[in-house]
């Protein structure tokens, strides 16, 4: 999650005009948002999450860290000139290199496996990116590539300052190949677009199908009213105003199958 993700507001959170913004600053809180934050959080983007001024978030974000060091957690909290971030302290280096060896016996789920497709042709890439791609956030799987060593940060997008992601050489060593360009080409695995026509073709005939059914028995029911109606009149007529009448009762039928296309 990325600052401007915490940033935005939570729908029917926001105070309404005229209402004074309540501060809901809390140690807890702040600990809970650098939690769920891939990246480093500002000092100004919390005094706006919680409603609080500066230099009371940078008091408790100096509270915070010190709870942390004077209870012997396994995580940090720093202050780094992106922001304030959580990490875990390096007396535990090793206990979390052991986990991250034996995690690598674990094989990939699906989302993982997507995730680090996209990545890996389509890197340098943001996690909004991978997560447009699949059509599901991609937050949790991200980090899990990131744990597992096989992705890693690679600076920052300048148009929007997010975090960028590429894959590493412990990737290319699992699949087998010294370099990106050996990867499978993606041509021959798309659809042809003939085929994605034809779907599209496809979905649109169906949904007009009920329309298409109702309008010719509506159309029916009127054509049939009106030719009654004329009925008596048709037969005082000449046979050759019978066929006038015929062609003038048919003709909605035809308007109406020049409307279905």
């Amino acid at each position: 999650m990325t600052a401007e993700e915490i940033r935005a507001p939570v729908a029917g959170s926001a105070p309404g005009p005229g209402a004074e913004a309540v501060s809901t600053l809390s140690r807890g809180g702040l600990e809970a948002v650098l939690l769920v934050t891939d990246e480093p959080v500002s000092v100004a983007t919390l005094a706006e999450v919680f409603g609080a001024p500066h230099d009371e978030v940078s008091r408790e974000l100096a509270g915070l860290a010190a709870e942390h060091r004077t209870r012997g957690a396994g995580i940090e909290l720093r202050a780094t000139e992106a922001g304030w971030r959580l990490y875990t302290r390096p007396e535990h280096v090793e206990a979390v290199e052991r986990f991250l060896r034996e995690g690598q016996r674990v094989r990939l789920t699906q989302a993982s496996l997507e995730a680090l497709a996209v990545v890996a042709y389509a890197q340098p890439t943001t996690r909004a990116h991978v997560s447009a791609v699949r059509g599901v956030a991609s937050d949790g799987v991200l980090r899990t590539l990131v744990v597992r060593g096989l992705v890693e940060e690679a600076g920052t997008e300048p148009s929007t300052g997010a975090t960028t992601y590429r894959t590493t050489a412990l990737l290319l060593e699992r699949l087998g190949i010294t370099s990106l360009a050996d990867l499978p080409a993606l041509a021959p695995h798309l659809p042809d677009l003939t085929e994605l026509d034809g779907a599209a073709a496809g979905e649109r005939s169906a949904g007009d199908g009920p329309a298409a059914a109702e309008r010719p028995a509506g159309d029916g029911a009127a054509a049939g009213e009106r030719s009654g109606g004329d009925g008596s009149a048709a037969a005082e007529r000449p046979t050759g105003d019978g066929a006038a009448a015929a062609a003038t009762s048919g003709a909605p039928l035809t308007e109406n199958g020049r409307d279905e296309y």
